[in-house]
């Protein structure tokens, strides 16, 4: 069964590049834009892994984490906040802090963000 990524990010480039990325190696992409949707749309595709840009509108990564963290059914789901701007070490103590498994710095090794995402599932597939 193919795993399932949601990648919640306003740059619709990004957005294309990963999907194009994780749906070649076989996985189910879930893109989403909108920051205000992320705990419904994590609740309806349950995904194996999220995806999550630190800079959002209206919004910042590390609140919606924290709100993914809270909720019960999605609390077990691994987070790999994304950014460009947000990269210094208290940033990315931040990120951590809110629940997010790892962080990766933007412009995205898409070979990288894939390794540390299999890595991650490895670890609770174990």
């Amino acid at each position: 069964m193919p795993r399932t990524v949601l990648m919640i990010d306003d740059d619709a480039e990004l957005l294309k590049a990963v999907g194009i990325f994780f749906r070649l190696k076989g996985w189910t992409f879930e893109p989403l834009a909108d920051p205000a949707k992320a705990l419904e749309k994590a609740r309806s595709v349950h995904p194996d892994m999220i995806l999550l840009d630190v800079s959002l509108p209206g919004t910042t990564g590390w609140k919606v984490c924290k709100s993914l963290k809270g909720d019960e059914l999605l609390r077990q789901i691994p987070v790999i906040m994304i950014s460009g701007a947000h990269m210094s070490p208290l940033d990315k103590a931040e990120g951590l802090k809110s629940g997010a498994d790892d962080y990766v710095a933007k412009p995205v090794d898409l070979k990288l963000l894939m390794l540390k995402t299999e890595a991650i599932l490895r670890v609770l597939d174990a």
